[in-house]
């Protein structure tokens, strides 16, 4: 399967070759290697990244051997440190919504936190914290 992941981390270490850059990150949670394969002749479309700053990246998560590493598809440089803020935040709600649907034992998450299965009669508040016109347009798709 294939999946996208954002992240924000630090850059610890770059290091560039004719055919790829080779980034060191580090975010709260470990260090991992992400990798930016430049085009053939073309390295004037590699990101703009300083070490010892923050970056957002956008990838998947891929092995090599038995080590896990990040291919990059966008990496830009963070200028605002809401954004870093932010991302924590955002992964802190992603754990604890997984936590919450687990300990209901609810089956239409356990394949991917962020879908929803609209068909499924499992007894879960139907509203999924709309309100008022949003609520009423989703019970209008629904029927």
């Amino acid at each position: 399967t294939f999946g996208m992941v954002s992240c924000v981390c630090l850059v610890r270490s770059i290091d560039v070759s004719s055919t790829k850059i080779t980034y060191s990150l580090e975010d709260h949670s470990g260090q991992i290697e992400a990798h930016y394969w430049l085009e053939e002749g073309d390295s004037t479309k590699a990101p703009d990244i300083m070490l010892n700053h923050y970056v957002k990246l956008f990838g998947s998560v891929r092995t090599q051997g038995s080590q896990k590493m990040l291919m990059v598809f966008k990496m830009i440089a963070i200028m605002n440190s809401n954004e870093v803020c932010t991302h924590v935040l955002e992964v802190l709600n992603a754990r604890y919504k997984s936590e919450e649907f687990v300990s209901k034992g609810s089956h239409v998450y356990a394949t991917n936190v962020g879908s929803i299965d609209f068909n499924s009669k499992t007894g879960l508040d139907d509203s999924l914290g709309l309100e008022g016109k949003q609520l009423a347009v989703l019970q209008a798709v629904k029927s």
